[in-house]
């Protein structure tokens, strides 16, 4: 059904699927009253009724750009017309009136009762739901952390702790506490002692890192390399590398250091490695100090070594163990060798 206060708006281009834009007529007219003096010079210049009607056309679809445009329904043109705090200025009293009258009965008739004479029925307050969670808000900063983030950032403490050489209790102390707490109130409560870092974090560090040593090294030729120091408890300690990969820390405070036992534990690294990665040995390096120097440069046969041990004389030991199925596959190793040079 038409409303009466259409008749004050001129109807424009959709606005929506179900709504067109409207202009306010006194607004526009206003805007257009604006333009009047430039329209007044055309005609007394004498320029012809077409130029005229065009500046017409062209000053209307100005002044309904600059006046802006209402959404043809009802309330957006009581809006318009009468406003909940400013009201059009240029809207006729008349149409003032009749959009004052139509918001009255709109809400007069929201307030009725749908039966006559009946009370309206009190509104009923809205019952929580026993079933539904309470929901609780946080502030920025005191967000808890998931299980996934507490795996994350424990780790990230563990890598810390090496790089930074620092003490396994490093994360205990008051002050780092504190400090951490700046970022996030709720992260010193997931940092882990001393006792988790040296236990359950730093044998999953050692298992990640063993099976990327064991895919890096297998099915591979590689080499072996070893060296000893005195840790800081004096007892002698050796480290074995293969392709720059640590793979073993033993110690050989108790052991002989004589040739023979040297070539015992080295074709044992040798076996150890073999089998625990599953590379091909083809080459061992060791320094030339105490025992070993004097009696390694024997002959292998003399100090009864593996059967596959052998040796390359240079300024450092190089037995090489190679494995007898692989005698055949392999060049001699005389055949490479060269001599270092003495030359500088």
């Amino acid at each position: 059904m038409p409303n009466s206060l259409q008749d004050y708006f001129w109807k424009g281009e959709k606005q929506n699927s179900s709504y067109y834009k409207t202009y306010c007529k006194a607004c526009v007219k206003n805007r257009m009253q604006i333009a009047g003096a430039a329209m007044s010079d055309i005609v007394t210049q004498g320029q012809s009724f077409k130029a005229y009607q065009m500046m017409i056309h062209a000053n209307l679809i100005l002044a309904c750009t600059t006046v802006g445009s209402v959404l043809g329904r009802k309330d957006s043109w009581i809006a318009h017309l009468i406003g909940g705090q400013v009201a059009c200025v240029h809207a006729s009293a008349e149409a003032k009136a009749d959009a004052s009258a139509q918001r009255s009965a709109a809400s007069k008739k929201r307030d009725e009762p749908d039966t006559p004479g009946a009370a309206a029925p009190p509104q009923k307050k809205q019952q929580k739901d026993p079933n539904q969670p309470s929901l609780t808000g946080f502030r920025r900063n005191d967000m808890p952390y998931g299980p996934a983030e507490k795996d994350v950032i424990q780790r990230q403490v563990l890598r810390a702790i090496v790089s930074g050489r620092l003490s396994l209790r490093a994360f205990e102390e008051h002050e780092m506490k504190v400090l951490i707490g700046m970022f996030r109130t709720t992260a010193p409560a997931i940092l882990p002692t001393g006792k988790v870092v040296g236990g359950r974090l730093l044998n999953a560090a050692a298992a990640d890192v063993e099976a990327i040593t064991i895919k890096a090294l297998k099915g591979k030729i590689s080499g072996l390399l070893t060296d000893g120091w005195k840790c800081k408890k004096k007892n002698a300690v050796n480290a074995i590398c293969a392709n720059s990969y640590l793979i073993e820390l033993i110690e050989v405070t108790a052991l002989n250091k004589d040739g023979p036992s040297l070539c015992e534990q080295f074709a044992g690294m040798i076996d150890r490695v073999e089998v625990k990665y599953g590379c091909i040995i083809i080459y061992f390096i060791t320094d030339a100090d105490g025992g070993d120097a004097q009696q390694l440069p024997l002959h292998p046969e003399s100090v009864t070594p593996s059967p596959d041990v052998y040796r390359v004389p240079t300024v450092h030991q190089f037995p090489f163990r190679i494995p007898s199925s692989q005698h055949r596959a392999l060049p001699s190793i005389t055949e490479h060798y060269q001599a270092p040079s003495t030359e500088f």
